[in-house]
């Protein structure tokens, strides 16, 4: 309201000034400075929370009165404000406080959030630039919901959802996190972490950051620079759909679980980046209709995921493979690099890949339909077993070494008569 009426009383004595003064102007600038000067009181001010309270309370703050657009308001540790009605203002400094209640706060300048946080309900808009800078636990919690429509920046931010409390960033947002510390954002099944169209994700820093809450990836971008950023799912579908996701060589992106088995239908979306796209834990990743993997990387999945590349999903590019005892089902026929099964593990589906840039070959195997060719050099170096099962066909064409290697003949004296194992020579031994 101030910042209101001291534009219209500019406007006015801009008029009074130009019709009616202007054989005393000096005089009656005079006059302008000393009114200005007079109501002092109605420009910004810096208010800081004295006592737990409501937000109308003007003997609740210091000086007395009530923060409103163009005012910051500061919330120390230990002390609660609580919204009694909707909220504009132009700064928020939250350094361990709260604030509650059941309206809207929309902060159009910035919040410097240091610790504490939001309750009860109603929606948390940050217009302006939201920035974290330190490992204090920030808390939203009841069914509060956090938009952020401009840069959100966490530095080794620790953060928690309870309730139904989510974090929505908008069209225009951007959720930066860095840092050189592994925290979480902790949530449940009922918490949600939403980037919606036309927003931004990105992990920046050493650090790991690991979103615990169902997480809607919805036609927007996610950057993964540095560190590893691990999306930690409740049993539920995640959708990732019709968005890019660049994960930068030493970089990581982990599709992993918090309980359950979560399902991440990525659908639309091109992957590109040198670095590591991991599946992990009881975990599926269905790749489908749309998504382009460029991924100059490697494709991890480890033990108790399961990666499906559908059909309608494309692999333009060569990407490594490294199966740590979870499940690949290719429909499409990759054409991989570097393949390496370390702790066994199952490639199947009815695809026919290629492997052409080397395969080690520790344990595990293969079963499905199809064909695997391996154009590089297979090497197998452990007694571990190696299993081809269903009707998939294994064609070398290179150097194949295997030292030691049991297939289910040799352990278990069984005779696999599905299994055909195709040797083409090709002039090599």
């Amino acid at each position: 309201m101030r910042a209101i009426f001291i534009k219209v009383f500019f406007i006015l004595c801009q008029q009074i000034f130009n019709e009616i003064c202007k054989p005393f102007r000096k005089t009656c600038l005079l006059s302008v400075i000393f009114f200005l000067t007079s109501i002092s009181g109605l420009t910004a001010v810096d208010y800081t929370l004295l006592t737990t309270g409501d937000w109308n309370v003007t003997t609740n703050w210091s000086p007395n009165g009530v923060p409103g657009v163009g005012d910051k308001a500061i919330i120390p540790s230990g002390k609660t404000v609580t919204l009694v009605g909707d909220v504009t203002i132009d700064m928020v400094d939250l350094s361990g406080g709260t604030i509650s209640g059941n309206f809207d706060l929309t902060i159009s300048g910035t919040l410097v959030w240091t610790a504490g946080g939001f309750s009860g309900s109603g929606i948390v808009h940050v217009t302006g630039i939201l920035n974290s800078s330190s490992n204090n636990v920030h808390t939203l919690g009841g069914s509060k919901e956090l938009r952020i429509s401009n840069v959100a920046t966490f530095t080794s931010a620790l953060m928690t959802m309870t309730g139904t409390a989510k974090i929505l960033v908008l069209s225009g947002g951007s959720f930066i996190w860095t840092g050189t510390n592994s925290v979480n954002l902790t949530g449940t099944l009922s918490n949600i972490f939403e980037v919606q169209s036309g927003g931004t994700l990105t992990k920046n820093g050493t650090g790991g950051f690991n979103i615990i809450a169902q997480v809607n990836l919805l036609n927007c971008t996610t950057i993964v620079n540095t560190g590893t950023l691990t999306i930690s799912a409740p049993g539920t579908i995640q959708p990732i759909t019709n968005g890019s996701i660049q994960i930068n060589t030493g970089s990581k992106l982990n599709l992993s679980r918090n309980s359950g088995s979560p399902v991440y239908n990525i659908t639309g979306t091109a992957i590109s980046g040198g670095g590591i796209l991991e599946v992990s834990g009881t975990t599926v990743a269905n790749f489908e209709l749309g998504t382009n993997i460029t991924l100059s990387g490697t494709l991890a999945v480890s033990t108790g995921a399961v990666s499906n590349i559908k059909s309608g999903c494309a692999v333009t590019m060569m990407p490594k493979i490294l199966l740590s005892g979870g499940s690949i089902n290719d429909e499409i026929s990759i054409n991989a690099g570097e393949v390496t099964f370390e702790v066994g593990g199952t490639y199947g589906g009815t695809g026919s890949p290629t492997f052409g840039n080397g395969f080690t070959w520790t344990a595990g195997g293969f079963s499905g339909s199809g064909i695997v060719h391996v154009t590089g050099i297979l090497n197998s170096s452990s007694n571990n077993v190696h299993t081809l099962g269903g009707s998939k066909e294994l064609r070398i064409s290179n150097v194949a070494t295997f030292t030691s290697a049991l297939d289910d003949d040799d352990r278990y004296g069984k005779d696999i008569s599905a299994v055909r194992w195709f040797i083409y020579m090709d002039g090599n031994q």
